[in-house]
């Protein structure tokens, strides 16, 4: 039954996630440092989004590229899907198998959101000492609203328009200092969640969280993510996405 006009419904995959995030092992800092190596190889492919905090991401986050237009996003996935694979083909066996038992999904039905961004990098790799931290402000992940028309594409042959959510990040190098995520209980308060290098961080995204910027990142340090999304159907599909 197509249901491609009818309205979706979103919810967390885990209701768990949804308040606090968890970080569980998924690769060892060797294959970090590989991957590392190889972001460094691509990164006249990079995109600087802050030079202040020399941010930068490699990929397409819709978060920032489907906001304005969503046909300038699917070119740019496209285009940069190209230079992430060789990193993502690292990463997707073992994202793949963790997301199978946490999200209760056949493996073989794991699968990238067509048209879409692969998850890809937040980089921060300031070549000066900013003269303050970095503030960022609490939200939720919306960034399933900026691409309905690819997720109603995945639902043309499903019952039903229900759809769960996730969100994670994958610390793949951090800096001496630390990194970490901010995330808000409802009536008790804010808590900090501490990254560590290969322990990816699953949440469902529709709590207030944001950036925990009570760590500083000086010249020479680097803090590099993978970030992605995901939302399951009824019928047991997974699809990722950035």
């Amino acid at each position: 039954m197509a249901v491609h006009d009818s309205p979706i419904t979103f919810s967390p995959i885990n209701k768990h996630f949804s308040i606090f995030p968890e970080r569980i092992p998924l690769i060892d800092q060797n294959s970090c440092a590989s991957i590392w190596d190889l972001l460094v190889d691509g990164s006249r492919h990079w995109k600087l989004r802050d030079s202040g905090f020399g941010f930068y991401t490699y990929g397409t986050p819709s978060y920032m590229d489907a906001v304005e237009s969503l046909t300038y996003y699917i070119y740019e996935s496209a285009q940069v899907n190209c230079f992430l694979r060789p990193i993502f083909n690292i990463l997707c066996p073992e994202l793949v198998r963790l997301l199978s038992r946490q999200c209760g999904v056949s493996e073989q039905y794991i699968l990238p959101l067509p048209f879409a961004s692969f998850p890809g990098f937040h980089i921060f790799a300031p070549t000066f000492s900013p003269d303050h931290n970095m503030k960022s402000s609490f939200h939720h992940d919306l960034q399933h609203e900026l691409i309905l028309p690819l997720i109603h594409n995945v639902l043309r042959f499903e019952a039903s328009n229900q759809i769960e959510l996730l969100s994670f990040t994958l610390p793949i190098k951090l800096p001496g200092s630390g990194a970490g995520l901010c995330f808000c209980e409802e009536s008790v308060g804010v808590h900090r969640l501490a990254y560590a290098v290969g322990e990816i961080v699953l949440h469902g995204g529709q709590n207030s969280h944001k950036i925990d910027d009570g760590y500083r990142c000086n010249a020479g340090d680097v803090r590099a993510t993978l970030q992605g999304h995901a939302i399951k159907t009824v019928s047991g599909k997974l699809f990722y996405y950035w």
